[in-house]
């Protein structure tokens, strides 16, 4: 995991708040200025390359974009990337958090991938609120709108201590680990052996320390993700039952039916009419 610990010098001061459109193109950051991007993904995959490691941030997701390291950042696969970001400028300490770092308290933690979950939704609506704030009026919503953007701090702060605590096992960083690789990896059938292989443990042993942290086991974990994205394509996207089974990696129509009906507690059709049996 990478995060940027920060503590504030001054308020916020917000540079450019829009909904963007990612082309084909990669674009490299190295900024002189101190001043990073809160992104949320609103479709697709942002892929961006650190320190030599690709980082992935999924649909649903929220991004950290800290302009002055030396990251590149592109969209990833076929899948149009679209996403709404408030960039700001402003004077704070900076330090760059890894695997295995202490995390002290008095500065905010902000994961450079926080992955989609409740309070992703909520940073979502926040975001948005400052767009329209400053489409309205720059002046008049300049402090208000940058009030906001020091709550969307404080609320990734809470969560990504929430999720690893600054008393972090080894438990729940590879429970985090295996919950980004699962959805980076939504749309292919991956071994339980490619995943371990890909955090350099055991398939028995990451398979115990997930059920042990979620109560689930990994694939059935999996399958609760990918079955909740068919629903979603489904519902909010008009993709068809078995376009949205393929588009998670479910080529077995029978077989994803019956997923679909188990997690679900209704048919594909009985669903897309709003009816349900639970």
């Amino acid at each position: 995991m990478f995060a940027g610990l920060i503590r504030f010098n001054s308020l916020p001061d917000i540079g450019f708040a829009h909904h963007f459109y990612s082309d084909n193109h990669s674009y490299t950051y190295n900024s002189k200025k101190k001043s990073f991007e809160i992104v949320y993904v609103n479709s697709g995959i942002i892929e961006a390359e650190f320190n030599g490691e690709k980082i992935y941030a999924p649909e649903g997701s929220v991004f950290v974009l800290f302009r002055h390291l030396p990251i590149s950042v592109k969209k990833s696969g076929e899948k149009d990337c679209v996403h709404s970001t408030v960039q700001v400028e402003f004077d704070y300490e900076f330090s760059l958090i890894t695997d295995g770092t202490a995390i002290p308290f008095g500065r905010a933690l902000l994961p450079f991938v926080t992955l989609p979950c409740k309070e992703t939704e909520q940073i979502k609506r926040e975001l948005n609120a400052i767009i329209s704030q400053l489409g309205i009026s720059r002046e008049k919503n300049r402090f208000s709108a940058s009030m906001r953007f020091v709550g969307i701090i404080q609320k990734l702060d809470e969560l990504a201590r929430k999720n690893i605590g600054t008393q972090s096992s080894s438990d729940s960083v590879l429970s985090y680990k295996i919950k980004r690789y699962v959805l980076e990896n939504i749309d292919s059938s991956f071994t339980l052996a490619e995943l371990a292989a890909h955090l350099k443990k055991t398939p028995n042993y990451i398979n115990q320390e997930f059920k042990k942290v979620n109560g689930i086991t990994i694939k059935q974990y999996a399958i609760k993700k990918k079955i909740a994205m068919v629903a979603e394509l489904m519902k909010k996207q008009g993709v068809s039952f078995k376009d949205a089974c393929r588009n998670v990696g479910i080529s077995d129509m029978p077989y994803g039916y019956r997923l679909f009906k188990k997690h679900m507690g209704t048919t594909p059709k009985e669903f897309m009419k709003g009816d349900t049996h639970k």
